[in-house]
């Protein structure tokens, strides 16, 4: 995750206005600021799914070893 990715996730989860994210990244559109966050929201869904997905199977693969 680069610099400028995770400045502006900061500002979104800590409640900064849109406008200011959009003059922050240099967006002349609020329309293509709104797609970015957009976009970031789908990637953080998208990542923290996987997320689950693998710990739950390393958590089966510890109960497996276990058992056995």
């Amino acid at each position: 995750m680069c610099a400028r990715h995770s400045y502006n996730t900061i500002l979104i989860n800590t409640g900064v206005s849109v406008d200011f994210i959009s003059q922050a990244l240099g967006h002349s559109n609020l329309e293509t600021t709104q797609n970015y966050l957009d976009n970031m929201q789908e990637n953080k869904v998208k990542e923290y799914s996987t997320r689950s997905i693998d710990m739950g199977y390393k958590s089966e693969l510890n109960v497996s070893h276990k058992a056995g």
